[in-house]
């Protein structure tokens, strides 16, 4: 994690599609070890999701991505 923590936390995750398959990652960690999911994390203090999300992609599978549209925030319950 980098930059400063607040709370609460937003978490960021990316579709990473090719050849019309998605790429999914087994989670390690607690609250969700063993379950598959999309890629990503958390959003820092002040950080552009757009940034976060490339961050996060970046550190979990050494990945540098470009968004293939604007990246807009979506809030799932």
């Amino acid at each position: 994690m980098s930059g400063n923590s607040r709370s609460p936390r937003a978490g960021c995750g990316a579709a990473i599609l090719r050849d019309s398959k998605l790429l999914l990652v087994k989670r390690k960690r607690l609250p969700e070890t063993n379950h598959w999911g999309l890629p990503g994390g958390k959003v820092d203090w002040l950080e552009p999701v757009a940034v976060a999300i490339a961050r996060e992609i970046a550190e979990e599978l050494g990945l540098t991505i470009r968004p293939q549209r604007d990246v807009e925030p979506t809030v799932m319950a």
